[in-house]
Parts: C-alpha cells; sequence; structure tokens
C-alpha cells in the first residue's frame, strides 16, 4: 500500500471517530460508544478484507465481499425494521387507552401510579402525549423543573420518569387534560369520568390547551429559584407565567384573550390569537434555541418561560402564530453529506475507469444525496400530525370487546 492511500483510510477514520466524539460531547446522555463497537468491527473487516485481496491481486473478489457485507446489513436492518410489532401486541389496549384516544384536541396525560407497572411509555405506543415517560431528551430542563416545582418525580437510571401524587396545578400548566390513577385523588380541579377494575381516568375540570393566553407575567432573574416560584403561583393564578425579562408592560394581563384553531405537528405548532390588549401566550413546549416563532409571518423572539418552556408576546387584535422547529446542526450535516454524495458521483464519472466501480459510487452518491433531501428546509415534511386519527368505528369495537371480558 503507498502512502497515499495508508493516508486517505486513516483521514476516513479519524472523520468517523471525530464524528463520534462530537455527537457523544453534545448528547452525552444518549449516546453510548460501545454501541458502535461491533459496527467499528464489521467496517474494519469489510476493509481489511477488502486491502488484503487486492495486496494478493484478488480484485476480482472485493465486490462481491462489498455486496454480500452490504446485503447481510439490510437483510438485519430489514428484518429488525419489518418485525416491529404494533403497540398492541406490545402493550394490549385497555379501556383506559381507549377512553383517551377518543378525546378530541391536543393535550397530555399523566399517569400517578404507586407502582412501576404501567407507565407513560405504554401511552406512546399509541400516539398519546404524555407528562412523564422518557426524559433523557432535555435532561437539564425538564427534569430539573419537575424535581423542583412538582417535586415528587423519579427518574429511573435509562432516562423514564415517574411521576407520584404532587402538584395537580403545576400539571395543568403544562397541557395536562387527563390523569390515569390507581389510587383515589381529592382535589377540586379534576373529576372522574372513567373507571376499570384498575385504574381511574381523572379530567381537569378547566384544562389548559397546547397554547395558551397567560393571567399575569411575573419577572424573575434567578432563573433557578422560577420552578420553585411557578409551584407557589400555579395555586395562587390561574395561568402564571414566570419570565427572566419582561415581555409586555402590564403583569396582570388581559382575560380577554383567546386562542382558537390549534394544530400541533411533530415539528410545528399553528394557532390564531384574538386579544384586546397586548398579551403574552406561554406554549408548554420544552425550550430549545431551533424553534422559531412568526406572527402574522413576522419573526418575533421566543423566550424561555416557566424554566423550561417558552413564551411570546402577541400585539392587540387577530394574530396568525406559527412556531416551527428546524434542527439547523441536522440541516448543516445535510448538506455536508449531500456535497460529499455530488463530489463522489463527479469522482466516479470523471476519474474511475472500471464500469462496476463507477456504477457503484455514482448509486451510493445518489443514495447520500437523496436521503439527506429529506432533512432539507423546504424538502422536510413538517405537517407531519402529532396525533394519529383513530377511527371511531375501531374505538367503539374495542370498547365491546374489552368491556365483555
Amino acid at each position: 500500500l503507498s502512502a497515499r492511500r495508508f493516508v486517505a483510510i486513516g483521514s476516513a477514520l479519524l472523520l468517523l471517530v471525530g464524528w463520534l466524539a462530537a455527537a457523544k460531547w453534545e448528547h452525552t446522555d444518549l449516546l453510548a460508544l460501545k454501541g458502535f463497537v461491533p459496527w467499528f468491527v464489521y467496517l474494519a473487516v469489510i476493509i481489511v478484507g477488502s486491502v488484503l485481496l487486492a495486496r494478493f491481486r484478488k480484485t476480482g473478489l472485493v465486490l462481491p465481499l462489498v455486496v454480500a457485507a452490504s446485503f447481510t446489513e439490510l437483510v438485519l436492518a430489514g428484518y429488525h425494521f419489518n418485525t416491529r410489532l404494533d403497540a398492541r401486541h406490545h402493550f394490549p389496549a385497555n379501556t383506559i387507552i381507549s377512553q383517551l384516544q377518543a378525546a378530541d384536541g391536543y393535550f397530555r396525560t399523566a399517569l400517578l401510579m404507586d407502582h412501576t407497572g404501567y407507565h407513560h411509555n405504554v401511552l406512546t405506543y399509541y400516539d398519546l402525549s404524555t407528562i412523564g415517560g422518557y426524559s433523557t431528551v432535555v435532561p437539564n430542563d425538564y427534569v430539573y423543573f419537575m424535581r423542583k416545582a412538582y417535586e415528587k418525580v423519579h427518574v429511573t437510571l435509562n432516562g423514564i420518569m415517574f411521576l407520584f401524587d404532587g402538584n395537580l396545578p403545576v400539571l395543568r400548566l403544562l397541557n395536562t387534560r387527563f390523569i390515569v390513577s390507581n389510587l383515589p385523588l381529592d382535589s377540586g380541579l379534576i373529576k372522574p369520568v372513567y373507571s376499570n377494575e384498575a385504574e381511574t381516568l381523572y379530567e381537569f375540570a378547566d384544562p389548559l390547551g397546547r397554547a395558551y393566553c397567560a393571567s399575569h407575567q411575573v419577572i424573575n432573574d434567578n432563573r433557578t429559584a422560577i420552578p420553585a416560584q411557578l409551584a407557589k403561583l400555579a395555586s395562587e393564578y390561574d395561568r402564571p407565567v414566570v419570565l427572566e425579562g419582561r415581555l409586555v408592560e402590564e403583569s396582570t394581563l388581559t382575560e380577554n384573550c383567546e386562542v382558537t384553531e390549534l394544530q400541533a405537528y411533530t415539528s410545528k405548532l399553528t394557532f390564531k390569537v384574538e386579544t384586546d390588549r397586548p398579551s403574552i401566550v406561554f406554549v408548554p413546549i420544552n425550550h430549545h434555541m431551533y424553534w422559531d416563532a412568526r406572527v402574522d409571518g413576522q419573526g418575533v423572539e421566543i423566550q424561555r418561560a416557566n424554566y423550561a418552556f417558552m413564551a411570546l408576546a402577541v400585539p392587540a387584535g387577530a394574530s396568525d402564530v406559527e412556531l416551527s422547529f428546524v434542527n439547523r446542526k441536522l440541516t448543516l450535516g445535510a448538506v455536508i453529506s449531500i456535497l460529499f454524495g455530488i463530489v463522489a458521483i463527479l469522482i466516479a464519472l470523471t476519474r474511475v475507469r472500471s464500469r462496476w466501480q463507477t456504477a457503484v459510487i455514482v448509486i451510493c452518491g445518489a443514495l447520500l444525496i437523496g436521503r439527506n433531501l429529506l432533512s432539507m428546509p423546504g424538502v422536510m415534511n413538517m405537517d407531519i400530525p402529532e396525533r394519529t386519527a383513530v377511527k371511531q368505528s375501531q374505538l367503539d369495537s374495542t370498547v365491546g370487546t374489552l368491556s365483555s371480558l
């Protein structure tokens, strides 16, 4: 092997290791590097095997080796993908889940149990938004908020959050509409609406939406103290929002403010606001710098609110609001990958003499371009609904079957 080839192989490996190191640095709680070891070994076998075959002038066997390795990887990936069981096989639907599926609108559900056998992840299998469940996505903000504001939570070593009987007014501020519990809950905020042999389904008498008008603006520049402060304010005011900087002039906000026509998607939220005075709309979605907001088509500031969530100011009158989440790092990575794909195709068409090598490189480059185009703004589908529509006939059939058991 020439020194040039050693440099090329070493550069590729350094690029791969550097990418993994950057990913680990950025997502330290989510990424386990040991999970990549088998794939490194797999890749090393292919590379070493190809080099040895070329070294001993068996270049005709390189292509079968690469094809066999790729086919094996695709078969394994396809097997794991196609054998994923439907939600009802993992967690058979019960009457509680059917009741939640039948409820209209965008809401979250909390499970307050005295055991860990039935938790929030059961509901997420049915596209039902929850308060708990896996919490490793925003470990520094959301978990801290819940521990200080709601207080009675427990996070396991693998990042699953369990809730116990705590501060119900705080849950209401987080777009919680229903509570499932195997314990009797006594609060004027909630009422029982359904029971089966194991749990009771409670509903907030006055639930709040995925976006709603705040009733009071409170300023606190000590950010770490905001969750504990909100725990007290949630019982004193109807819809308090605690900010580090003032968004509108008045502290007591107008009651003539209403959010309507709300639509929630996986990466976008749209709604209309009508108010007689400048107001604050609170959005109980985890704050992130990649969220952008537009009011009547004009970009506006999103401020961190209630420690971990989002709020924005809206002017008097009727306004159309859109919040969208675009991962700019993912977009940058997609652009780089697309450029690599284009360069690979150009090199294959102009510098590679072997037809089969040209064909393989062109196909790989085209796949690289096509896959990453889906992550580009304007091409990426932003209109994937948060909730999957469930036919009423299916719900009636499920409830009838369960009731007869």
